[in-house]
């Protein structure tokens, strides 16, 4: 391991199918950065805000897969398509195509 600047650690390794660098933040938080960016040094913001945006987009995964279950469960108690694709923001064809399993 070897001292980033920001008051985390950086490391190198392997991922993705090339080599990464993974950022250790002050926090706790870590990114994983391609260990070549093109010749550009990231600076402390641009790799906290990189974890905030994966931060947030695992939020959005997480909360997908919740749906996925809840969408189920209302089709079990007999939840019409026409109002789950209502409350989701889709017509009733969308969100079939997009929840139906069948």
């Amino acid at each position: 391991m070897t001292d980033d600047g920001l008051g985390g650690d950086a490391e190198i390794g392997t991922a993705h199918g090339g080599s990464v660098e993974i950022r250790k933040l002050p926090d706790g938080r870590a990114v994983l950065l391609p260990a070549s960016l093109g010749g550009r040094r990231l600076g402390a913001e641009g790799v906290e805000v990189l974890a905030d945006i994966e931060d947030e987009f695992r939020a959005i995964a997480a909360a997908r897969g919740r749906i996925d279950g809840l969408v189920v469960e209302a089709r079990q108690y007999g939840v019409p398509w026409s109002l789950i694709g209502f409350v989701l923001g889709l017509s009733d064809q969308g969100a079939r195509k997009r929840f139906w399993k069948g």
